[in-house]
This record gives C-alpha cells, sequence and structure tokens, in this order.
C-alpha cells in the first residue's frame, strides 16, 4: 500500500516537472527568436547608419538618404515618362522601369538594405513563436 502510494506520488511528481520542463524550453525558444530577431535588426540599423548616399547635387548619410533616394526615384520616373512623351498619366511598366534604372544606379546600398529586411521578414514568417504577431515587438 505505501510503495503505491509512494508511486502515486512519484508520477504527480514527474508530471509536475515534464510541465514546467515543457514552459521553460518554450521560454528558451522564444529568448532564442527575440536574440536573432534583435541582432537581424541592429544589423538593419548599421546597415541605415552605414549608408552614404552622393549625387551631383546632394550627400546624404544614414536615414536622411531615404528622402534623398525618394527624391531621385521619382525623378527618375519622370525622365523616363518624359522621354516616352505619354502625357501625365505613368503606367505600371513606366514604374517599374524607371525603378530599374534607380535601382540599378544605387545598387550597392539597396541591395544590402533589401537583402537584409527580406531576411528580417523570413525569420519571422517561417518561425513558430506563437506571439510573432504581437504588435509590441514592433
Amino acid at each position: 500500500m505505501y510503495s503505491q502510494l509512494e508511486v502515486k506520488y512519484t508520477r504527480l511528481e514527474l508530471a509536475g516537472q515534464k510541465a514546467e520542463m515543457k514552459f521553460q524550453n518554450e521560454t528558451l525558444r522564444v529568448q532564442k527568436f527575440e536574440n536573432t530577431f534583435f541582432q537581424l535588426i541592429n544589423l538593419y540599423n548599421g546597415i541605415v547608419h552605414s549608408m552614404d548616399i552622393k549625387t551631383h547635387l546632394k550627400s546624404e548619410t544614414g536615414r536622411d538618404c531615404f528622402k534623398l533616394l525618394f527624391e531621385n526615384l521619382k525623378e527618375t520616373i519622370e525622365d523616363y515618362k518624359r522621354s516616352l512623351n505619354n502625357g501625365n498619366k505613368v503606367s505600371n511598366k513606366e514604374i517599374l522601369v524607371g525603378y530599374t534604372f534607380f535601382y540599378n544606379n544605387y545598387v550597392s546600398d539597396l541591395s544590402n538594405y533589401f537583402r537584409t529586411v527580406y531576411h528580417i521578414i523570413k525569420f519571422i514568417k517561417s518561425s513558430d513563436i506563437k506571439t510573432k504577431n504581437n504588435t509590441h515587438l514592433f
């Protein structure tokens, strides 16, 4: 009788330990995800801060490069549109061709930036963390 009671308590103790181990494993998985995620974000920030765009009119560094890049993208598309003499409307094809010209001019800066953004999104999407959709991470 004592032996059966002891086995019962041992089973209860083991069940509690199993639940605690599951919780610890989930916590470790979340910590691993967050650690890798924030390392990717630090890499992204490093890439953004190291950007240095120079044009014939301006020179920008860091986050200020995006404003200059956007202005240059609009100008490239407008130049392409003017070369076609299509009037005021810009088609998707014109935007794509204009963007291709633009991208080729800044490929050394933009390729690294877009590749890093792609890897961050892919990492989040492929993870099996339940809380990855929480807005407090972003």
